[in-house]
């Protein structure tokens, strides 16, 4: 049984590792505020490069995109990996969205 996940989701990997690298922990103006703070700058910046809510429909805040099963298993890997503020709120896109 071949459990890799391919050359296509090992691209996508490296650019989740890469996007993660660049915005956390946050630098600069990012850096001020509490965590709470600092999470939702975080959420934000990667709500508008599309790895937050990827399903969701572009009028409501999401990227529009199809289901992927396995992008999303990678990104929330990566995520875990990096340790990113990523898990919102149980009532929020998870919740209210559908």
């Amino acid at each position: 049984m071949n459990l890799q996940f391919g050359e296509k989701y090992e691209k996508l990997r490296g650019e989740v590792r890469a996007f993660c690298a660049d915005t956390w922990p946050p630098r600069g103006s990012d850096a001020a505020g509490d965590d709470r703070a600092k999470a939702i700058a975080w959420r934000k910046r990667a709500m508008s490069a599309g790895w937050l809510h990827r399903t969701i429909p572009q009028a409501y805040g999401g990227a529009g995109l199809e289901p992927d099963v396995m992008a999303d298993i990678v990104i929330r890997q990566e995520f875990g990996r990096a340790g990113v503020p990523y898990a919102g709120s149980v009532q929020g896109t998870h919740m209210l969205v559908p």
